[in-house]
């Protein structure tokens, strides 16, 4: 038997792409969402009666214990955890400071959120956690290899937890949602802008949304976006070279960006 919706929600990186659209799709059910984010949301979604705001900055000192009491006072039956960044050139060439942000962004503030998670469960509080990680997560991106490496670790972290908590017999439910490109404006801030229109099958954050909703309603470990981008990713994988792989997808996510050629 399919699962209920659940009613009440966080959901971080609220204000823009894959977390604006989640948040949207699921008021449109007529849930309630508690948003997190930087930024400010647009006016119809913060207009929104089922909506509430709060400005967060997920990689300070102490989110832990905020999401403990968000956990708390908002009881939410799911959070769907999106915010993240990335960045995009050859190794050793992008800003070592921006690395490093986005490492904490997408790594240690995740494993913030899934610490409070379990903690909630040790208290036997059902909690259903969506991640959002990437194809890159599953797969070696070439001219993104700390992006890459951080949602390596989303995958990883949230599939070893999720069997853990299984095991223990906590009340949590721990998902991956794989997205693979998606046009928003977490690409154009990786200047991807003008090259994303050139890739086939790249995703609206809608699309990802609505894979959001189905993983909430049918509970699952993980789900690659878009039925094509499952079958590719599962025979592909398997098919073809490696390096032949890692090499297109080096041509299709950077294409400007030639290999650096030797020194005489």
């Amino acid at each position: 038997m399919n699962q209920r919706l659940p009613k009440q929600f966080i959901v971080t990186g609220c204000t823009q792409g894959i977390g604006e659209a989640t948040c949207r799709a699921l008021l449109q059910q007529g849930n309630k969402v508690l948003g997190l984010d930087l930024k400010t949301p647009s006016a119809a979604l913060a207009d929104h009666p089922n909506f509430q705001f709060e400005n967060a900055d997920l990689t300070q000192e102490g989110m832990y214990e905020r999401w403990l009491e968000l956990f708390k006072t908002y009881a939410p039956d799911a959070v769907v955890h999106s915010a993240g960044m990335g960045t995009m050139g050859r190794f050793g060439e992008i800003p070592r400071e921006r690395e490093r942000f986005m490492v904490k962004l997408n790594v240690l503030a995740t494993l913030d959120v899934v610490h409070a998670a379990v903690a909630q469960g040790r208290m036997k509080n059902p909690l259903h956690l969506v991640l959002i990680s990437s194809t890159a997560g599953i797969s070696c991106v070439p001219g993104m290899a700390v992006y890459s490496a951080s949602k390596h670790f989303v995958s990883g972290l949230a599939h070893s937890v999720h069997e853990e908590v299984q095991i223990r017999g906590l009340p949590i439910q721990i998902s991956t949602l794989t997205p693979p490109p998606v046009r928003t404006k977490f690409r154009e801030n990786m200047g991807f802008e003008e090259r994303q229109k050139r890739i086939t099958g790249v995703l609206m954050p809608e699309d990802v949304a609505a894979d959001v909703l189905h993983v909430l309603k049918h509970p699952q470990q993980s789900r690659i976006t878009g039925l094509m981008h499952r079958i590719s990713f599962k025979v592909l994988r398997h098919l073809l070279p490696k390096r032949f792989l890692h090499r297109k997808i080096y041509e299709a996510s950077l294409f400007d960006l030639q290999p650096l050629k030797s020194k005489s």
